[in-house]
């Protein structure tokens, strides 16, 4: 059986993680940021070359064909020798014409969690059913990445783009926290929330029924609907006011007359809340719950750190400032992330906002004719930095995302119409076309749709 070195692992962590994450192809120069340290895009041919040799002992698709050359989109030369080496019929089809099925095979797969487990990756892939789970669960039926229909093993944690069934969240937070808290009776989730504390936080699991905006539903005096930027919005009763909580709230949500699904992680937006109607924002779709400690990916701790960094800049801002900055153009390796409340955090650097907003000379990006107010030290007028490829995503990079070249100078209006407003799709891809070229300057390559796809 072919053995992988570490770098081919790697390489291969990051192609399993594009099947995971509905990705279609990567570029060559891409795949070689992607891992930390990086290499050149020129060593990939061979490493892949190796992967592709283990998948196809394993019975699985030759995984190099996610990969592509950016000049020609398709595979590179190294791929179609290995048909021949390999032994594959070719039945007189064209290069195309193989690139072609080996992609739509990639695409049609569900054991690539037999990769994952042959090199030691936890990615979490899906397995098929195998009837061996001991769990009295209700299968979920859910999509694979080429839209058809898989029936999936229970997975051991709660994730919003692969929903868990109703039975099986049942057996999660009933493993957790034990049936005291949450009993099996299903009729008693259908009616609101349930709070509880875990490490001195507080969680509320919460089991409203949803409708479309428009279309509101009542639950329990309750009224749920989801916006069109995505956030929760919760009506309380008329005759009863009172303010949301500060729990993380994990939401199983009821469409009409579906099962409850979990649909991701949430914080109140105390910004926007008032008595009788509460928006709360979503900070992950993913959490692991199979412990008594939950673990939140995407951790609270980075919305919050950005709210201090705003609040710092709003109130200290330097009497002195420099007439000017100019962006430096050099990638910057990932700084040593903090423990906050048990989770790595990754620091702002306050002097790198300052200079974004220099060189904006304090004015907003969305459009320079939006006027605030002046500051009182500085003179400037008042703009908030804003990260364009957010904090919280800094993981997925081996670049540090704290340079002024990913750091925005927005209004304060722009700034909140980007986190909570509707079409705020609309500036997020305004900034990034000009962005563009400047990110991949500081080695922070991404597409237009992974950008929003973090918003």
């Amino acid at each position: 059986m072919t053995m992988l070195n570490d770098t081919q692992i790697k390489l291969a962590e990051q192609l399993l993680l594009t099947i995971k994450n509905k990705e279609s192809v990567l570029y060559y120069s891409e795949l070689a940021e992607r891992i930390s340290p990086p290499i050149h895009h020129r060593q990939i041919g061979k490493h892949i070359g190796q992967i592709s040799l283990l998948c196809h002992e394993l019975g699985l698709p030759l995984l190099s064909a996610k990969v592509i050359n950016k000049s020609t989109n398709v595979a590179g030369e190294g791929f179609y020798p290995l048909y021949e080496m390999l032994g594959i019929p070719i039945n007189g089809r064209t290069e195309k014409e193989l690139y072609d099925a080996e992609r739509k095979a990639i695409c049609d797969c569900t054991e690539w969690y037999k990769l994952e487990e042959h090199v030691g990756l936890k990615i979490g892939l899906p397995r098929p059913y195998t009837g061996s789970d001991t769990i009295n669960a209700t299968t979920l039926q859910a999509e694979s990445t080429c839209q058809t229909t898989i029936i999936y093993q229970s997975s051991p944690y709660l994730d919003a783009k692969n929903p868990q069934a109703f039975d099986k969240s049942v057996d999660i937070l009933n493993h957790c926290f034990g049936e005291k808290h949450l009993g099996k009776k299903y009729d008693a989730w259908m009616r609101g929330s349930i709070d509880f504390q875990s490490n001195g936080m507080g969680y509320t699991v919460w089991f409203p029924k949803i409708s479309a905006v428009g279309k509101p539903t009542s639950s329990s005096g309750w009224i749920n609907t989801i916006s069109n930027d995505g956030r929760v919005i919760e009506e309380y009763g008329a005759n009863k006011n009172y303010y949301p909580n500060s729990n993380t709230r994990l939401v199983f949500a009821k469409f009409g007359s579906q099962q409850y699904k979990f649909i991701g992680v949430f914080i109140p937006d105390f910004k926007k809340s008032t008595l009788t109607h509460h928006f709360y924002v979503k900070i992950a779709e993913v959490a692991d719950f199979t412990t008594d400690i939950p673990s939140i990916h995407n951790s609270i701790a980075e919305f919050i750190d950005d709210d201090l960094l705003v609040k710092d800049l709003k109130e200290t801002l330097p009497d002195q400032l420099p007439a000017k900055f100019q962006y430096k153009g050099v990638a910057i390796p990932v700084p040593l992330p903090k423990k906050v409340e048990e989770k790595d955090t990754y620091p702002r650097n306050r002097q790198t906002a300052i200079n974004a907003l220099i060189h904006a000379n304090f004015s907003c990006e969305i459009s320079a004719e939006h006027y605030t107010f002046i500051r009182r030290q500085s003179g400037k007028q008042y703009t908030e930095p804003h990260h364009l490829v957010p904090m919280a995503q800094q993981p997925n990079f081996n670049v540090s995302l704290d340079v002024e070249e990913n750091i925005i100078s927005l209004c304060s209006t722009c700034h909140d119409h980007i986190h909570y407003g509707q079409g705020a799709d609309a500036l997020i891809r305004k900034l990034y076309a000009e962005r563009k070229e400047l990110l991949s300057s500081v080695g922070i390559d991404i597409t237009e749709e992974e950008l929003l796809s973090f918003y």
